[in-house]
């Protein structure tokens, strides 16, 4: 009987500690870890990316008017020389019409000759006959003189006569061009190739010579990074950049093509431009992302991912306990630590919710993808 009881109190026992211990195992929390490797360390300057229109272009009124057509919206693309909008011009178009008719008539009749040029052709034939007729005798040398003195008339009439139709011509080609130069300036065209940004106005509306139109920006792009004056050092021509965008996986590589040689006083950043290689697809104006500069690199270093590093110390997972261990930082870049001791390759470190762990702590290690 008393062994029974004795059985009977160790049973509930036993199983309450398998229970703790369970539930303890469940506990354990999962931590992300990433194995210490070998690699190129980097030494990065950092800047913040942002993606701008190569030109942007005001388009305005070079005239008083109403607007007659203006079909575009926000967005649609333009080729350079693009109507965007036109004036009401009055009864230009009407002058213009005139003087083009004027002038066709003109070239049409220059085709069929100066009226002096039958006239003259007769008359040189009637001196050729005068002249047969004086070498036989039947025609005096008045006479005969007397029809040359009419062809040479002739012929200063005939020059008189080309010279105005010429001057005629130019002084109607002058007039047409004028008019279609003043016409044009009722038409408002695409300096660029571009996209229509903001349109200021609408079909009907009256405007003045100055007013605003609508904007152009042009479809090529710019990658502007701002940099601290303290990253200057590590910013040369053709240094290397890696550039990541906000809206787009992946890096993209280009180098350092112009640096701003003033700075903004008040944010003390300075402005680089990049020669890109590529560019995403669908990459727009005013998207942002960062970039790295690469001012040195070390073949052969320990590297870690970036966000390991807590200050000078990482944590690393051993035997199911977290460590706090002092490490010795080298080349820093925007994803990787280069370690220069107190760390060995194959290690674990801890890589999310650093701040959150404590020395010793049990958990389960969970690696992730660099």
């Amino acid at each position: 009987m008393k062994f029974k009881n004795i059985l009977f109190l160790i049973f509930p026992a036993a199983t309450l500690a398998g229970g703790f211990f369970f539930l303890r195992e469940l506990a354990v929390p999962e931590v992300a870890v990433a194995t210490v490797t070998r690699g190129t360390a980097t030494l990065t300057a950092t800047g913040n990316v942002t993606v701008i229109p190569a030109l942007e272009a005001q388009v305005r009124a070079t005239e008083k008017g109403t607007v007659i057509e203006f079909e575009h919206k926000e967005g649609d693309r333009v080729k350079k020389g693009d109507l965007i909008a036109r004036l009401d011009a009055g009864n230009l178009p009407f002058q213009l019409q005139q003087l083009e008719n004027n002038l066709a008539r003109l070239r049409e009749r220059r085709k069929i000759g100066p009226s002096a040029q039958a006239t003259r052709d007769y008359v040189r034939g009637e001196m050729e006959a005068s002249e047969k007729l004086h070498g036989k005798g039947y025609l005096t040398g008045s006479a005969l003189l007397d029809v040359k003195a009419r062809l040479a008339r002739m012929d200063v009439d005939l020059l008189i006569e080309r010279i105005n139709l010429d001057y005629d011509e130019r002084g109607l080609e002058i007039q047409v061009a004028q008019l279609r130069d003043q016409l044009g300036r009722y038409e408002m065209r695409a300096p660029l190739d571009g996209v229509i940004m903001t349109p200021a106005c609408v079909r009907g509306d009256i405007v003045f010579a100055g007013n605003s139109i609508t904007k152009i920006s042009s479809t090529r792009k710019l990658v502007k990074v701002e940099v601290n004056q303290d990253d200057l050092a590590a910013v040369r021509a053709s240094t290397r950049v890696s550039v990541t965008f906000a809206a787009h996986n992946g890096s993209y590589e280009g180098v350092v093509d112009n640096l701003v040689p003033v700075g903004d006083s008040k944010t003390q950043r300075f402005t680089v431009f990049l020669k890109m290689k590529t560019l995403p697809e669908g990459l727009l104006s005013g998207q942002t992302g960062e970039a790295a500069f690469i001012a040195n690199q070390r073949a052969n270093a320990l590297l870690v991912p970036v966000n390991a590093l807590m200050g000078e110390s990482v944590y690393v997972v051993r035997e199911g306990r977290t460590q706090r261990r002092k490490v010795e930082t080298g080349y820093i870049s925007v994803l990787t630590a280069e370690i220069r001791s107190g760390l060995e390759a194959g290690e674990q470190v801890v890589v999310r919710d650093v701040d959150l762990q404590r020395d010793g702590a049990r958990v389960q290690p969970k690696s992730v993808q660099r």
